[in-house]
C-alpha cells in the first residue's frame, strides 16, 4: 500500500529477479535505503506490523514468562515514585489529598495500559510506545515517542539512583557524604545537586546488564519484587498504629488543581508498566502473558501506592512533611513524638534494596528500544548488534552513560517532574494509536479522515486542560470541552462494526470512548506544569533537529 514499508518478499525481489535473498547484509542495507528518513513521505509512512525484517539473523531471545513480566513490572513501578516522591509532593502541593492524586494517575495509567496490553498482543516487537505508534500513526509521531521515550527511562533511572543516594546518606547520618564528598548540593540551585555516588548505581547496573543477560536479570528481579511488595505492607501496617486523624483534616489544601498538579508529579510513579512491553521480543506466548503482566502491575500499584500514602499523611502532618520531605516513610517513624527508630532502620535499608531493582529495570527497557529503532533504520546500526547473550549492548552502554550523567547533575525533584510530562505526552500517543488500530482494522471507514479527527481531539484534551489549570467557572469548563465531545460524538458514528471479533485476542473495551477518555486525562495533567512543558518542548525540537 502506499505509504506503507513493502514486503519481505518485494525486498527480495529488488534484491534478486529470482527473488533469492543471497546475502542477509545486502537486504539490510535494502532495507534501509528503502525506509531512508531523509524523505518528505517518510514523515508519514507506518511499519507493516506482520513483517519479520529479521529472518537469518540473530533476535532476543524468548526467555520471559508471566511472572517474569509481572516480577519486571513490579520492580520497575516502585522506588523513588514512593519512597521519595509522595512525601515532596505531599509537602508542597496536595497534603493528604496526594491519595486522591494517586488515584487520578492510576485511573490515566490503566487506561493506557489497556491500549498498551492491546498493542503487546497484537504487535509482539520490542521497542513499546515507539513500535506501537509506527504502526498506526506513522514514522514521525514514532520517532517523537521514540525520543521522548529515551528521556522517560534516562531521566527515570537517574531519577530512582538519585533517590538512593540520599537513601545511603540518610542512613549513614551524612558521615558517608562528609568523609567522601559523595552527596554534595550545589548551593543556590534548585536544578544542579551534584552526586556521584548516584552515578555510580548506574554504572554498577549497566555493568550487570550487561555481563547477565535478561534471565539472570529476571531472576534477581522475582527476589526483589517481593521484597518490594512486602517491604510497602510492612509500611502500611505498622504505619497505621501510627495515624492521627487530625492529620486529615484539611484533607485538600490546594483544591482541585493542586490534586491534578499533584496527579501529573507522581504520575511518574507508574511508568514501570510500559516498560514491560519494550521485553515483547523476549516473552514466549506475549498474546496471553503481556496482557496479565501490564495490566496486573497497574492494578497491585494502584492498591500499594493510595494505602501508604494514607497511612504517610495521617502519621504526620503536612508542616511535618516539609521537613522529611527527601525521605518521608523512614523518618516518619522518628517524627511527631513517634519512635519507632527499629521500623526507620527496616525501611531504609529495605528501600535501598527496591531502588537498586527500579534503577535496574528503568536501564533494561531503553536498550530494548534503541535495537528496535535501529532496525527499522532510523539509529546507528550500532544499536541493532547483539552480544552472544543477546544483550543490545551498544544501548546498554549508552544508554547507562547518559543517565549516569543525569543523576551525577540534576535535581531528583526537576528529573520527575520532566519524566512526568514525557510518559503522559507517550501515553496520550499510544491511546491514539488504538483507536487508529481499530479503525484501520476495518474493511470500510464511513466519516471524515481519521488522522485530522484524532488531532481535533487532542486539541479538545488541551483546551479542557487549560480550563482547569485557570480554575474556570462551570461555564467556562464546558465551553472548552464542547471540541472534546464533538469529535467523541463523530468517532462513535465513524466506529466500524466487527461481525465476527477473534475474542481469543485481547481488546480495549469501549473504543473510542476509553481511550479518548484515557487522552483526556494524561492531557490535562500535562497541563498544570508549565515550565515541564518548556523542558519537553525544547527535549522535542532536538529530537526534530
Amino acid at each position: 500500500k502506499e505509504g506503507a514499508y513493502m514486503s519481505v518478499d518485494h525486498f527480495a525481489e529488488r534484491l534478486s529477479p529470482s527473488g533469492n535473498i543471497q546475502n542477509i547484509a545486502d537486504t539490510d542495507s535494502l532495507l534501509r535505503r528503502e525506509r531512508s528518513p531523509y524523505k518528505i513521505s517518510s514523515l508519514i509512512r507506518r511499519q507493516a506490523t506482520t513483517l519479520d525484517f529479521h529472518d537469518g539473523e540473530p533476535i532476543l531471545r524468548r526467555s520471559l514468562n508471566w511472572i517474569d513480566i509481572l516480577c519486571f513490572g513490579v520492580s520497575s513501578t516502585f522506588g523513588a515514585g514512593i519512597f521519595v516522591l509522595s512525601g515532596i509532593v505531599a509537602a508542597e502541593v496536595t497534603g493528604p489529598s496526594i491519595v486522591i492524586s494517586y488515584l487520578v494517575a492510576g485511573i490515566a495509567s490503566l487506561i493506557s495500559a489497556l491500549s498498551f496490553s492491546e498493542f503487546s498482543v497484537r504487535i509482539p516487537l520490542s521497542g513499546s510506545a515507539y513500535t506501537f505508534t509506527y504502526a498506526t500513526l506513522g514514522e514521525l509521531v514514532a520517532w517523537m515517542v521514540g525520543w521522548n521515550l529515551v528521556m522517560e527511562y534516562s531521566l527515570g533511572a537517574a531519577a530512582v539512583s538519585k533517590a538512593w543516594a540520599g537513601a545511603i546518606t540518610n542512613i549513614s547520618g551524612d558521615r558517608i557524604g562528609n568523609y567522601f564528598g559523595i552527596w554534595v548540593p550545589a548551593k543556590g540551585s534548585a536544578i544542579i545537586e551534584l552526586s556521584p555516588l548516584a552515578a555510580l548505581l548506574i554504572i554498577s547496573c549497566s555493568a550487570f546488564l550487561f555481563l547477565g543477560g535478561t534471565k539472570m536479570s529476571a531472576r534477581f528481579n522475582m527476589i526483589m519484587a517481593g521484597l518490594n511488595v512486602g517491604l510497602i505492607i510492612f509500611v502500611t501496617v505498622v504505619g497505621a498504629f501510627c495515624v492521627n486523624t487530625a492529620n486529615w483534616n484539611n484533607f485538600f489544601p490546594g483544591g482541585l488543581s493542586g490534586v491534578l498538579k499533584g496527579a501529573g508529579r507522581i504520575f511518574f510513579s507508574y511508568i514501570g508498566f510500559d516498560f514491560v512491553t519494550s521485553l515483547a521480543g523476549e516473552v514466549k506466548k506475549p498474546e496471553k502473558q503481556l496482557p496479565i503482566g501490564v495490566v496486573g502491575t497497574l492494578v497491585i500499584a494502584i492498591f500499594l501506592y493510595v494505602f501508604p500514602a494514607l497511612v504517610l499523611t495521617g502519621m504526620v502532618s503536612q508542616e511535618e512533611l516539609k521537613s522529611i520531605e527527601s525521605y518521608p516513610f523512614a523518618l516518619a517513624f522518628v517524627t511527631g513524638g513517634h519512635h519507632f527508630k527499629w521500623a526507620k532502620i527496616i525501611v531504609s535499608i529495605g528501600s535501598i534494596t527496591v531502588m537498586t531493582a527500579t534503577t535496574l529495570c528503568t536501564l533494561m527497557g531503553q536498550p530494548r528500544i534503541l535495537w528496535q529503532i535501529s532496525r527499522d533504520g532510523l539509529l546507528w546500526k550500532e544499536f541493532g548488534k547483539l552480544n552472544r547473550r543477546r544483550v543490545p549492548y551498544w544501548g546498554v552502554i549508552v544508554t547507562g552513560s547518559f543517565s549516569a550523567i543525569l543523576a551525577f547533575l540534576f535535581n531528583l525533584n526537576q528529573l520527575s517532574s520532566m519524566i512526568s510530562v514525557g510518559s503522559l505526552m507517550t501515553f496520550t500517543l499510544v491511546n491514539a494509536g488504538v483507536i487508529s488500530l481499530r479503525y484501520t482494522d476495518a474493511p470500510s471507514l464511513r466519516g471524515p479522515p481519521l488522522t485530522p479527527m484524532l488531532f481535533i481531539t487532542f486539541v479538545g484534551c488541551i483546551l479542557v486542560g487549560i480550563s482547569f489549570r485557570l480554575e474556570m467557572e462551570f461555564w467556562g469548563y464546558m465551553v472548552c470541552a464542547i471540541p472534546y465531545f464533538t469529535c467523541l460524538m463523530i468517532l462513535l458514528w465513524m466506529r466500524p462494526k466487527y461481525t465476527n471479533p477473534d475474542r481469543k485476542v485481547f481488546r480495549v473495551p469501549f473504543v473510542p470512548v476509553l481511550p479518548t477518555l484515557g487522552m483526556l486525562i494524561n492531557t490535562v495533567m500535562i497541563c498544570q506544569d508549565e515550565w515541564s512543558v518548556l523542558y519537553c518542548v525544547i527535549w522535542a525540537l532536538i529530537g526534530l533537529s
